[in-house]
């Protein structure tokens, strides 16, 4: 294999030959690399539910000390858009058009 020198100004044709495809076999595996950092908690959740009663504000307190995903679950199994303002890390204030039964899941 020789070295390819660009001069500038100066049109090139490359004619590429193909190759078999290398094939790389590993007879024995390495040694255990370093432990890696540790991850954000997983799988904490607060489940709010209106049970029935009708809101246009839910202001819900869920203590997970972070800014949360919130879905908002009506009765009938759908989701449903709102506004939704995190008023601190373990608060979110949810607000409707128009008063709204169901639940929020937080996490």
């Amino acid at each position: 294999m020789s070295d390819l020198v660009i001069s500038p100004g100066t049109i090139y044709q490359l004619t590429l030959a193909p190759q078999a495809p290398t094939r790389v076999e590993l007879s024995t595996p390495g040694p255990q690399g370093p432990p890696g950092p540790q991850g954000a908690a997983g799988g904490d959740y607060v489940t709010y539910d209106r049970n029935g009663v009708p809101a246009a504000t839910w202001t819900i307190s869920h203590n997970l000390g972070r800014y949360p995903h919130v879905s908002i679950i009506a009765d009938d199994g759908s989701e449903v858009s709102s506004d939704v303002d995190h008023a601190d890390v373990n608060t979110v204030v949810i607000t409707f058009a128009v008063p709204f039964s169901g639940k929020a899941i937080i996490g």
